[in-house]
């Protein structure tokens, strides 16, 4: 398969499956963790920290999101190739 990324080379089905479970989770954590802090009411949270919080939570959900759709573009050519196969760039 073209353009895979070098870290997913290598893998097999299952292994790019339990990467996926991995990533979603994720970034389901971090939104929770986003979540959470933003809705805390007692707590108060300067605005320079706040737009170092938020750029930071910007950045990993997006690279975790790009991690997802990397490795489901992957998946989704999968029945082309052999169930034993493993990705190759």
């Amino acid at each position: 398969m073209d353009g895979i990324p070098e870290e997913f080379s290598g893998l097999d089905r299952d292994a790019l499956l339990a990467e996926l479970d991995k990533a979603r989770s994720e970034l389901e954590d971090a939104e929770e963790m986003r979540r959470f802090v933003l809705a805390q009411t007692g707590v108060h949270l300067g605005a320079r920290q706040l737009k170092a919080m938020q750029t930071t939570w910007v950045r990993d959900e997006e690279r975790l999101r790009e991690r997802i759709a990397a490795i489901e573009s992957i998946l989704v050519k999968w029945p082309e190739r052999g169930q034993g196969e493993r990705a190759t760039p």
